[in-house]
């Protein structure tokens, strides 16, 4: 147990279930199948944290999901990311759950 209100933590995490390049910010909820996330709420006794999701997609052929969110990005999936848009999703923690950044 680490002792910190839950809603006062950001867990930035991979998410299969968002397009690649796309962010979401997300106040508690399941964790989906997730084990870093299911980490985290058993380290911080809850769910109720925030999450910066990072879609990723789904694996592109038959590839083992565990392989595929392992794998290394190309540097073309790297510029895809535009991992700018993590930065930008910050100043988004005083606004709503569940915002959006296309």
């Amino acid at each position: 147990d680490l002792r910190l209100p839950a809603a006062s933590v950001l867990v930035l995490h991979d998410d299969l279930d968002l397009a690649p390049g796309k962010v979401k910010l997300k106040l508690g909820g399941s964790a989906g199948g997730h084990n870093g996330v299911k980490s985290c709420a058993a380290a911080l006794g809850g769910d109720g944290f925030w999450r910066l999701r990072l879609g990723i997609g789904r694996p592109p052929r038959r590839e083992d999901v565990a392989d595929f969110v392992l794998e290394r990005l190309s540097a073309a999936e790297r510029s895809e990311l535009r991992l700018e848009r993590i930065a930008r999703a910050a100043p988004l923690l005083s606004g709503s759950p569940d915002v959006g950044l296309t």
